[in-house]
């Protein structure tokens, strides 16, 4: 997400989303970054521009984690990724930390997209050709239980 594409905040404005970000906002969207639990919720981004090429970066890293018949070289160019993908969402983390003039709805935004990548990163990270059914397992679970939560926060949300 390019400065281009935020929007300046306006506390004048009538739409809230277009409200700054405050302080204290910005404090509790940093600590949620940090949390140890940070993915809970959270979905990989479908499509995502590394080195200047946009990946389907949730159907890839599915494959990578998923696929029974991993090689040594798939687990290396999971690595790679998640390489590059970390950077992206520190970059993208201090634009939120640094940006004085960042709207709550673009905040909002931005912490989805760190989170996504942050989640990607670990996906990835987490990879080993031993453990591959206990993976699978556990990423099933996760998907069930972000259905859960995402159920249950769009219903605190309405």
């Amino acid at each position: 997400m390019g400065d281009d594409l935020l929007t300046p905040c306006d506390d004048a404005a009538l739409d809230e989303g277009e409200h700054c970000l405050t302080k204290t906002e910005r404090e509790r969207i940093i600590s949620r970054i940090h949390s140890a639990l940070f993915w809970v919720g959270e979905l990989i981004p479908d499509s995502y521009e590394v080195d200047g090429k946009v990946l389907p970066l949730k159907d890839t890293i599915f494959r990578i984690i998923s696929d029974e018949d991993v090689t040594d070289e798939d687990i290396a160019d999971a690595r790679k990724l998640a390489a590059a993908l970390e950077p992206e969402a520190r970059r993208l983390e201090r634009e939120l930390k640094d940006d004085d003039s960042i709207t709550r709805k673009d905040a909002r935004v931005l912490l989805d997209l760190v989170l996504g990548l942050l989640r990607g990163v670990d996906e990835l990270r987490g990879l080993d050709k031993e453990g591959r059914e206990l993976k699978k397992a556990a990423m099933m679970k996760k998907v069930d239980d972000e259905k859960i939560w995402l159920k249950f926060l769009d219903k605190f949300n309405h």
